[in-house]
């Protein structure tokens, strides 16, 4: 009976882990298949530009609101930025709804509205509660998109913020 729970435990687990990679994997297809779309921006930075542009701001950042900045970015391992605000509303609307297929499972981490733009955050909280995995950050409004492949720390996230604690 235990090893039944068990493989199903890690059958669990293997869904789970195979669900995230299906997500990242989805959005950096839809992201590459719009990439030449008009008006259509897309920055794509991987492991070894951030570790370089890290190295360059360890050596600036004095205050610690830069450092906390810094140590943010520690365990990302690609940055991918897509901007379609100036795409024909056809293309928005599409790559909206391409948007909506990959999220439509999952729930936000948090919902940021301010000065009628709003953004809603997505990513996967680690069990103890201590690091958000592939953070997806997504404003239809002026349209843009902002995926961090790796994972973020809750305390350098709720420093940032000003304190404000993330939502249970």
């Amino acid at each position: 009976m235990k090893r039944l729970l068990v493989l199903i435990f890690l059958t669990f687990l293997c869904s789970c882990a195979l669900q995230a990679r299906d997500r990242n994997a989805r959005l950096q297809s839809v992201v590459n298949s719009f990439r030449k779309e008009e008006g259509f921006d897309l920055v794509t930075l991987g492991t070894p530009v951030i570790k370089l542009l890290l190295m360059a701001y360890d050596k600036s950042a004095e205050s610690p609101e830069n450092r906390a900045a810094a140590d943010l970015f520690r365990d990302i391992k690609k940055l991918v930025i897509a901007d379609y605000s100036d795409c024909p509303p056809e293309v928005k609307e599409q790559f909206r709804k391409e948007l909506d297929d990959i999220f439509s499972d999952e729930e936000p981490i948090m919902e940021v509205s301010e000065n009628g733009s709003l953004v809603v955050i997505y990513g996967e909280l680690s069990e103890d509660g201590t690091r958000i995995r592939n953070v997806s950050l997504r404003e239809d409004g002026d349209g843009s998109l902002i995926f961090l492949n790796g994972s973020v720390s809750v305390e350098h996230v709720t420093d940032l913020s000003g304190g404000a604690p993330l939502p249970a």
